[in-house]
């Protein structure tokens, strides 16, 4: 099965069933964005409209999201690691109990989103750029002065 969703064309109808984040509205958005135990591994997704999907104990790993929205999602014990995020917006998400170990935020818009103590130091640790959409720096949408002032005051 290719892993690009883009130019499906041929095997729409059968990826449909299997995925059905593919079936669009008129708008151009998703019918249906729950992603409950999925495995979108390596997929490309580069560009997609995920604001307010729902991913539970679904895997991303090695998923190139750039420029992704996926503004108010919630990705509970979703894994992120080795995904391709630059310039994905993840205002207001839920990302509790998510992994993203190795994942690239270069431009990431983290902004109000809630992550785990640990995921969030450690994206802290490699946050880097600003996102091309919204202008905010990825090191502070994380927000990482200050949880390193509360980390430090424990």
């Amino acid at each position: 099965m290719p892993r690009n969703l883009e130019n499906l064309s041929e095997n729409r109808e059968s990826l449909k069933k299997e995925f059905p984040f593919l079936e669009r509205d008129e708008d151009g958005k998703p019918l249906t964005s729950e992603f409950v135990k999925y495995d979108l591994s390596n997929y490309d997704l580069k560009g997609i409209d995920l604001r307010g999907a729902l991913f539970s104990v679904s895997t991303l790993q090695g998923s190139d999201l750039t420029g992704a929205d996926l503004t108010d999602a919630i990705a509970y014990a979703t894994h992120f690691e080795f995904a391709n995020l630059k310039d994905a917006i993840f205002e207001n998400a839920v990302l509790t109990k998510s992994f993203f170990a190795k994942a690239d935020i270069n431009g990431a818009d983290f902004t109000n989103a809630i992550l785990d103590r640990d995921q969030r130091e450690y994206l802290c640790k490699i946050a880097e750029g600003s996102n091309s959409v919204t202008g905010v720096k990825t090191y502070e949408s994380l927000d990482c002065i200050a949880g390193l002032a509360t980390a430090n005051a424990s």
